[in-house]
């Protein structure tokens, strides 16, 4: 039987009654260097999970290994359609390291999957996520980012339109 390889996107994040200390952080930031005058920023990690793990699970990694029950939530992340640029209120900002920098945390998680028995999983990678409330184009809030958050030489950046979420 062939194993299926797929590739599943989970975002975690702190529950939405918590104070999410490092995204307060990131508004700040942008806001001293005058980069975007967002309303809210909220972070989180990626988790890109290769291999032939079904969605469900990929559910129970999540929730056995990736979020914290008690803090945190998590999602699976569908795929996003291309070329959203125009005007919008709500975006998200992920960040993964660039190919060729060694990703210790997503080579510590494979293993740790693999010797609890999810002998499917192939691979992670491990990355950040925001989710901006600005008022933005898409190419002001990736330079922003740049600015203030990760240098394109070690990351590379992903800029999305998102649906509204509860602020």
């Amino acid at each position: 039987m062939e194993i299926k390889k797929t590739t599943h996107l989970v975002e975690t994040f702190y529950k939405a009654e918590l104070p999410d200390p490092k995204g307060a952080e990131l508004l700040a930031r942008l806001k001293a260097f005058g980069s975007l005058s967002a309303k809210e920023v909220r972070s989180g990690s990626l988790y890109e999970i290769g291999g032939g793990a079904s969605a469900e699970q990929i559910g129970r990694i999540a929730s056995e290994f990736l979020a914290d029950p008690v803090s945190q939530g998590w999602r699976l992340i569908p795929e996003h359609p291309a070329g959203q640029d125009g005007l919008r209120e709500h975006w998200r900002v992920e960040a993964w390291p660039q190919d060729g920098f060694r990703e210790r945390a997503g080579a510590i998680l494979t293993a740790a999957l693999r010797q609890a028995g999810h002998r499917p999983t192939l691979c992670v990678r491990v990355g950040d996520v925001y989710r901006v409330a600005a008022n933005y184009h898409k190419t002001q809030v990736e330079n922003a980012f740049l600015r203030v958050l990760v240098s394109s030489r070690t990351h590379s950046l992903k800029v999305v339109a998102e649906a509204p979420w509860r602020l």
